[in-house]
């Protein structure tokens, strides 16, 4: 009996991560795709799913088994039941903590100022904690640095006028210029017509 070479072997490892990795492809189009077809016109185009996860939420006393989607910038919540659909930007999130149902880590609650959206019976509850402290982290991060690149877009922006500012005095002043010389010759004209 041959045994197989290991060239042979590294190749059927790789394709089968080639084939993982369009697997992976697909899924992110597929969770893309719902996701923006259930909360179609309540968030940005643009926006891509990050990972989607199963739990449930508790709505007027009743849980609803649902998916969160996570984003860049929001957290949705989809349920088929009632068609139910909350919406909370990432902006909105001031606490975030880990809870648990009977003794068993599955939950998280989302602190905001209208109040804690809980999120139940999650299977990768640890998962989806970090993915969402991630977007609130990453989230901050950019608010950090918008205003050191606002101030320089400003800065930038005020140097532009100022020059614009000193073209537009220059133009005004060399026709004021060319007035006062206008004035003076007609003047000087009509001073020399008065002596002929």
């Amino acid at each position: 009996m041959e045994k197989e070479s290991p060239k042979l072997h590294k190749r059927t490892a790789s394709a089968k991560t080639e084939t993982e990795l369009l697997e992976d492809i697909n899924q992110q189009k597929t969770r893309n795709k719902h996701m923006h077809k259930w909360f179609l016109g309540l968030i940005p185009e643009y926006e891509t799913c990050i990972a989607d996860f199963s739990c449930c939420t508790v709505k007027y006393g009743i849980s609803l088994a649902g998916r969160l989607y996570v984003t860049q910038n929001f957290c949705l919540f989809f349920s088929h039941i009632n068609q139910t659909k909350d919406i909370v930007h990432v902006s909105e999130i001031t606490g975030l903590s880990k809870g648990s149902t009977l003794g068993l880590p599955m939950d998280i609650d989302l602190e905001t100022d209208k109040g804690v959206w809980k999120l139940r019976n999650f299977l990768f509850r640890d998962n989806a904690y970090k993915t969402i402290e991630s977007i609130i982290n990453g989230y901050k991060q950019r608010i950090d640095e918008k205003p050191a690149e606002m101030s320089l877009k400003v800065h930038s922006d005020n140097r532009i006028l100022h020059v614009i500012m000193v073209l537009l005095l220059a133009f005004f002043l060399i026709n004021l210029q060319m007035v006062f010389k206008t004035i003076i010759i007609m003047n000087r004209s009509a001073m020399l017509n008065k002596l002929l």
